[in-house]
């Protein structure tokens, strides 16, 4: 059996399966580029490099052998040693990095042509042949030289392709290994996806379906099919299970359809039965009621005399009681009542010295307003002067330019006075609107203030009558406390006499229930048995009428 985990872990499983082929994948990819990548570092790139430095080396030492046949000087020669030097460190790598018989034949024949340069070029110069020199130059040294340069050449040439053609693997190596990988996240993914939603569907499914089908037996309806499943992990479970109790409450509910129907018929018989015997044992009972009632009647009218004084006795009793708390509730009343009377004669003494202070408000601000208006009349006063300053200053000017120049100290002085008065006027301006502002504001208040003590002259009024309506309640409050003190004195007056009344009664009830108590016993039991008979119909009853409702509750399923 094959759980819900078990393919979950299965699905995932494949998944990581996927994503680990992938990464080798890419890994041995990584791993061929990287030994592709060392070899060409390695082995092709020093070849190519090393062949090269030989091909160079030759050229220069043919051009070093050529110069030195033309210019005659030691440089040259001595040049041509150094680069015999530095190629020989070149052939020793190049034996190394490929040790080879065309490699070895190469070598052998660099060896020569030097050999022929020192002997066959370099010595017949120094002994003055410099014909024959030049004639091995150009037609044995050149051509071996050309040939050696040819051979390094290809060397090179092939290195060069070899590096190229790792290079191109290189690359392709990457692209296929990009290629791969995309298709492999694709297939990773697609097939995560395609697990995702079959794990998904595996398990929501089922679940859907038993929902369906517990809505469905909810309802009532037990005929519907097992639920059919091949799977043996924990779904299959769970279908069992739900079968198995589905089969569990369809017997259930037969058995107690049937348990049901036998509750209802035997009910039926014991209802005929036990009114049967009710009817006989009413009969009984009005034969013995027949014989009591001259008894029954003192009894009963003593009982219910009785009655009368024991519920009179509790009224009157219940009557003090609440008279008593009603006593309490009222001096509690009284109480607050007296606290409330002082409270109103406080905010009526705040509210008189409330309107005292508004009144002392409303004089200063009316005082206020007075001065401001006394500012008014001044600044106006001060206006009139300067405007008399600023025409005597012009008249002044005019006076000072009709004399001409005798006149001109006189002008200045008249300028000055008429600009004085032109700021004397421009304040008079400012102090005009300043104080025609406070004035607005002044009357502003005014009114407020006005408004103010009227509204607190109002409250003190309202407080004041609230004051006496709190005093006249206090008096009637302590006259109904002093009458409930009277009513609950009278009532305990009238619970004594019903105590004592009530005891009475009861002992001429005792003497009339001993007289009739053989005739009482006689029809209690006969109204005994026409109680419990009546008792076991009611019981019959209510079992068919609770079979009734079992049968009612059983039909609303479809079995």
């Amino acid at each position: 059996m094959k759980s819900l985990k078990g393919k979950i872990l299965t699905g995932f499983l494949v998944v990581l399966a996927l994503v680990l082929a992938m990464v080798i994948i890419i890994y041995t990819a990584i791993y061929i580029m990287n030994k592709q990548t060392t070899n060409v570092i390695d082995e092709e790139l020093p070849l190519l490099l090393v062949a090269n430095e030989i091909e160079m080396n030759i050229t220069e030492r043919t051009s070093l052998a050529r110069a030195y046949l033309l210019y005659g000087h030691k440089n040259y020669e001595q040049s041509f040693v150094s680069l015999s030097e530095a190629n020989d460190v070149s052939i020793k790598i190049l034996l190394k990095l490929l040790p080879s018989k065309e490699t070895n034949e190469a070598v052998d024949r660099i060896i020569e042509w030097e050999e022929m340069i020192e002997t066959e070029v370099f010595e017949l110069f120094a002994n003055g042949d410099e014909e024959l020199a030049w004639f091995n130059l150009r037609n044995k040294i050149e051509p071996v030289g050309e040939e050696l340069i040819s051979t390094f050449k290809i060397l090179s040439t092939t290195r060069a392709n070899n590096i190229k053609s790792d290079g191109r693997g290189v690359i392709e190596s990457g692209i296929m290994t990009a290629r791969i990988s995309i298709g492999i996240g694709l297939t990773t993914i697609v097939i995560g996806l395609i697990v995702a939603i079959f794990m998904a569907n595996s398990l929501s499914k089922p679940i859907v379906a038993v929902a369906n089908y517990m809505r469905v037996i909810a309802s009532g309806d037990l005929t519907q099919k097992e639920m059919k499943t091949h799977s043996t992990d924990e779904v299959g479970v769970l279908y069992s299970s739900v079968n198995y109790m589905k089969q569990k409450i369809r017997d259930m509910v037969m058995e107690m359809g049937r348990v049901s129907k036998i509750v209802t018929n035997q009910s039926v018989d014991l209802s005929r039965a036990a009114l049967e015997v009710s009817v006989g044992s009413e009969q009984v009972a009005k034969t013995m009621e027949e014989l009591s009632i001259f008894s029954e009647t003192q009894v009963t009218s003593a009982s219910e005399l009785q009655e009368t004084m024991s519920s009179l006795s509790e009224f009157v009793h219940d009557a003090n009681e609440h008279g008593i708390i009603a006593s309490e509730e009222s001096g509690v009343v009284l109480d607050l009542t007296q606290k409330g009377s002082l409270s109103i004669h406080e905010s009526i003494s705040k509210m008189e010295l409330i309107n005292v202070q508004v009144r002392e408000a409303v004089g200063k601000v009316n005082k206020l307003e007075k001065h401001s208006k006394e500012i008014d009349q001044l600044v106006n006063v001060i206006s009139d002067i300067a405007g008399q300053t600023n025409l005597l200053a012009l008249n002044a000017s005019i006076e000072a330019a009709r004399v001409g120049e005798q006149g001109k100290g006189f002008a200045v002085v008249a300028n000055e006075v008429r600009k004085l008065a032109e700021q004397v006027e421009s304040s008079v301006n400012l102090i005009t609107s300043i104080v025609s502002m406070v004035q607005t504001e002044t009357e502003a208040a005014v009114e407020s203030l006005h408004l103010c003590f009227d509204q607190v002259e109002s409250g003190t009024k309202q407080i004041n009558s609230t004051g006496h309506a709190f005093d006249d309640i206090s008096k009637s409050i302590q006259s109904v406390v002093k009458g409930i003190h009277v009513i609950s004195e009278d009532l305990s007056r009238i619970t004594n006499g019903t105590h004592v009344m009530n005891s009475a009664i009861f002992q001429i009830a005792s003497i009339s229930e001993e007289a009739s108590a053989g005739i009482e016993e006689t029809a209690a039991s006969s109204e005994q048995t026409t109680s419990s008979m009546q008792e076991i119909t009611a019981n019959s009853v209510s079992l068919s009428a609770a079979s009734t409702n079992l049968d009612q509750l059983i039909r609303q399923f479809k079995i």
